[in-house]
């Protein structure tokens, strides 16, 4: 039996819910409604830039530029949308997004820094999800090579995989499903907009690269109060993956897999350096993120704010996109080292593989 007060609480988890799940719903509706729009035009012969070829065994855009343009706008619509009306619905609820707190220039650095070792983890993560599921023949779909060496594509491919990513999906994910699902507490917040930011990848080879890297992104929105912080990290992390595969047409494959390892090596460390720093101005990020206030348990609070008619609908129509996604394919090699990585292609197909380069992206 609950107590009225709990009760009260627990209307309020339900309706912040089921308003976050709208915000992720209108999603996977403009992801379906910009699809159909792209399909109707190509049945009338219009040319939007999607053809392919196969190079040897790589899917290749036949013009990447224009591939990746399409794609940057498609983006847009997709998850500027979202954003736009899940922060509409955040201010009917007196919330405000806490895109900007102050942070001292040392504290920026050594956020960063413990930001980018966590990252790292999550690629690692991604790494051996993909010899996981290699090991049954199953494989991210195909998406068309994007890459040709030019400065002019590395800019289409920072703004449609680092910038456009940092700035949209942060605002969707962390500060409207964070900043609605506050009342359930920040653990409940954290988790649940992790678990929407994974599903929304579409992929399950993706899931728990993007699942972890949605805990990393909210634990230190919460920690800093401010989204600038996950969205640099956001921008960092995918604008390395997005260097790293327009390098492979110029220096290498294996050159680039060389500069991968080195760079995770280095990344990792100064994840460690970040920690202890922030550790000795007594930030103590690593700290366990408390539940608050409140009538109800975490379990309590948790299935309040999963267990609702939209949130539902939004977990069982994504889980059902995810073996779309996915080939068997019993001839392909199985992953040996980083250069195999599956990386994490976005919420839509086609921006991007950077499969060579062994780096993911969210």
């Amino acid at each position: 039996m609950l107590y009225p007060i709990q009760t009260e609480e627990k209307r309020l988890i339900r309706r912040r819910s089921n308003l976050a799940a709208v915000a992720v719903m209108l999603m996977l509706v403009m992801t379906y409604v910009l699809g159909f729009g792209v399909a109707i035009l190509q049945m009338f012969g219009v040319d939007v830039g999607l053809s392919t070829y196969m190079n040897g065994d790589t899917l290749t855009a036949s013009d990447p530029n224009r591939y990746l343009v399409l794609n940057l706008v498609l983006y847009i619509g997709m998850l500027g949308v979202p954003a736009l009306v899940g922060w509409l619905l955040l201010g009917t609820q007196q919330e405000k997004l806490q895109v900007y707190r102050p942070l001292s220039a040392d504290r920026w650095v050594g956020y960063l820094m413990l930001g980018m070792g966590m990252c790292i983890f999550a690629n690692i993560v991604a790494y051996g999800t993909t010899v996981a599921f290699s090991l049954f023949s199953l494989y991210p779909s195909d998406v068309p090579d994007t890459a040709d060496g030019t400065l002019v594509n590395w800019l289409l491919s920072m703004v449609g995989t680092a910038v456009l990513p940092a700035i949209l999906e942060e605002l969707l994910f962390r500060g409207v499903v964070m900043g609605l699902l506050r009342p359930a507490g920040d653990r409940v917040a954290i988790l649940v907009s992790a678990l929407l930011f994974s599903l929304a990848h579409g992929t399950l080879t993706q899931i728990p690269f993007a699942f972890v890297l949605g805990l990393v992104f909210g634990f230190l929105y919460v920690r800093t109060g401010s989204l600038l912080v996950p969205m640099a990290l956001h921008f960092l992390n995918n604008g390395m993956a997005v260097t790293f595969e327009c390098l492979v047409p110029v220096l290498g494959e294996d050159t680039v897999t060389l500069i991968v390892y080195l760079v995770y090596a280095v990344l990792a460390l100064l994840g460690a350096i970040g920690a202890a720093y922030l550790h000795t101005r007594r930030d103590r990020p690593l700290q366990a993120i408390g539940q608050g206030a409140s009538a109800l348990s975490y379990g309590q609070r948790l299935k309040a704010a999963l267990c609702t008619v939209v949130m539902i609908i939004v977990l069982v129509w994504s889980a059902l996109q995810l073996p779309m996604n996915v080939e068997y394919d019993p001839d392909r090699e199985q992953p040996s080292g980083v250069e195999d990585v599956q990386p994490d292609d976005g919420l839509f197909a086609g921006d991007g593989n950077g499969e060579s380069a062994g780096v993911a992206w969210s």
